[in-house]
């Protein structure tokens, strides 16, 4: 549960609490108790409406963006989803357009048009590089993209291959100033909380060990291990020092 803090005093962040069960029912029965409130209101809507067919074609693609659910609406009107949908289809209150191109988008149904407003909005929020709904773009368009898409990747992938396989040419004592190992390191010490993994030793220079040598330049955590001087020495290969 999460509320505004007003304290300034306190965190100016959202205020979250764990709910209980309690809770959960109390919601759950409000929930249901404003639907219950919602449908009867509904219900009386349409009654006043009448035969005003003009004010319901009005009111229905109105209610529908709202997200008002199918069976009030259908209350209210006396007509199935379908017909609701078709009379909203016909005059639409929002249109929505590709994000690229502009070409205007079609809106198969109810469901698409309120996943439309949705994704128009969180978009409206993002920031360069969030993830967005590509419901948002036309065919060509979100075609095109997945092209761009696929293709920087396989880039980024060539070019991650050529670095490691330089990384692997390079003598330990050139590989240990890399960033690549740097990080590696870090989260090494990092899994093994800063302890040895063989004594539990603590508050101790610690060494970061190659169990294998297998995939040098792009280790696995598993090919890692991190030690104490003492039981370093004692894994610890003359021929090579990977310490």
């Amino acid at each position: 549960m999460c509320e505004h803090n007003s304290d300034p005093a306190r965190s100016p962040e959202r205020l979250c609490l764990p709910v209980d069960q309690g809770q959960i029912e109390a919601a759950s029965e409000t929930l249901r108790d404003n639907k219950g409130a919602q449908g009867n209101l509904g219900v009386s809507i349409g009654i006043q409406i009448g035969d005003n067919v003009e004010l319901r074609n009005n009111l229905i693609p109105f209610l529908i963006e709202l997200d008002v659910p199918t069976a009030t609406l259908s209350d209210m009107f006396g007509l199935s989803g379908r017909e609701l949908w078709n009379i909203a289809a016909a005059e639409p209150v929002s249109v929505f357009a590709c994000s690229d191109c502009d070409v205007l988008l079609n809106v198969r149904d109810r469901r698409a048009l309120l996943r439309l407003i949705r994704a128009s909005r969180a978009i409206s929020c993002a920031r360069p590089g969030d993830p967005g709904d590509p419901i948002l773009l036309c065919d060509s368009c979100t075609d095109l993209r997945l092209h761009l898409h696929n293709e920087e990747q396989r880039l980024r992938r060539l070019a991650q291959q050529a670095r490691t396989a330089k990384l692997r040419r390079m003598p330990f004592a050139e590989y240990r100033t890399q960033p690549e190992w740097q990080a590696r390191r870090s989260a090494a010490l990092a899994r093994a909380r800063y302890r040895c993994q063989t004594c539990g030793e603590k508050d101790v220079r610690l060494a970061v060990h190659h169990n294998s040598y297998e995939r040098y330049g792009d280790e696995s955590p598993f090919d890692l291990i991190v030690l104490c001087d003492r039981c370093h020495a004692l894994f610890h290969d003359p021929v090579e020092d990977a310490s």
